[in-house]
């Protein structure tokens, strides 16, 4: 990577930090609910602005979808990688931003392994991977989750208190893999952000 595309992932490193946290806590879901912010056309996933901290839409999509395959291999994050970049083909891209977007690409994977699993010193030398395990909101893990509490999951006052980020990963993994099933799982989620927030309420 040249030092200027180096430089300029750097210029992004709050919101790619943003992107890492939220994808610790909630796995998929917050790749296909970002990816659904920034679905605004080709202009805007080219869209590069020297000194603006977020970073081109068409690879801070990409960015969570190599921290999915890092951490939980294939899977539906594939099929939304390959709709992105349908929709938006490079070559409809800024000649300068197709290039910084070329020399990124290889690079994902690198990014991903520093963002997630190097040591900080922020972090008194652990990784934010050892301090949030991801690995607790991968479908496998959100699929036993759901299977071993039942109904339960959206209704006991204990696991609302306890697992609010993981109930919310779970409902956006199901809503990115089962979108005919739109409706129930919004209201499921509805109903127990209501529980919740009455909770809070009477606490």
């Amino acid at each position: 990577m040249s030092a200027e595309v180096a430089g300029e992932w750097a210029s992004w490193t709050t919101e790619i930090a943003a992107d890492a946290y939220a994808f610790v806590h909630t796995g998929f879901a917050s790749v296909a609910a970002l990816h659904d912010v920034l679905a605004g056309g080709v202009a805007f996933a080219f869209q590069h602005s020297p000194g603006d901290p977020h970073p081109i839409s068409y690879l801070r999509v990409l960015f969570g979808v190599e921290m999915c395959r890092y951490f939980y291999g294939a899977g539906e994050w594939d099929n939304l990688a390959r709709a992105w970049t349908a929709l938006h083909p490079l070559s409809r891209a800024p000649e300068n931003t197709r290039r910084l977007i070329e020399e990124s690409l290889p690079a994902l994977p690198e990014i991903v392994r520093l963002t997630l699993d190097t040591p900080m010193r922020a972090f008194t030398n652990r990784t934010l991977r050892a301090l949030i395990r991801p690995e607790r909101v991968s479908p496998a893990a959100l699929q036993e989750f759901s299977q071993r509490l039942g109904p339960a999951l959206f209704t006991s006052a204990h696991w609302l208190w306890t697992e609010p980020l993981r109930i919310l990963a779970l409902t956006g993994l199901q809503l990115a893999s089962r979108p005919q099933d739109l409706n129930e799982i919004l209201r499921l989620q509805e109903q127990a952000m209501l529980r919740l927030g009455g909770a809070l309420q009477a606490a």
